[in-house]
């Protein structure tokens, strides 16, 4: 489950979306405090990410970030979060939730964990509170 702290951006994703899979535009809010989150990985203020952004990915190509390539195709941030969470030795099911820049349209985005491949009891929680955004 994504998260997002602009409505701007969540309804950006929501036409893109639905560009691509059909059906109707729809933009879900919640209010959150950090601490309902559990254990937060939180990348915005990690120095191995912030490090491991800038560490070029192509030998002789020193432009070639993750955080470059991130920003030109959203689809490589998974690839480059999962190369940073072994490269870093980083236990990702001790985590509830990640938050991270949201590289291509802004602001940070918030990621709720699976557990075993199933919602957890966290995102269960969270969805169950998600209510529609009126259209103004």
């Amino acid at each position: 489950m994504y998260l997002t702290d602009s409505r701007e951006i969540a309804e950006q994703y929501a036409r893109t979306r639905v560009a691509y899979g059909g059906g109707q535009p729809e933009v879900l809010s919640i209010n959150i405090e950090r601490s309902e989150l559990g254990r937060v990985l939180d990348l915005n203020s990690d120095p191995r990410w912030q490090q491991f952004l800038r560490t070029p990915q192509v030998p002789g190509n020193p432009d070639m970030t993750p955080e470059k390539l991130i920003r030109m195709a959203n689809e490589n941030y998974g690839r480059f979060f999962e190369q940073f969470v072994r490269a870093n030795k980083i236990r990702i099911k001790e985590y509830d939730a990640v938050i991270g820049p949201e590289f291509v349209r802004g602001g940070s985005q918030l990621a709720i964990l699976h557990e075993d491949g199933r919602p957890s009891s966290l995102a269960i929680k969270i969805r169950s509170r998600l209510r529609p955004v009126s259209h103004q």
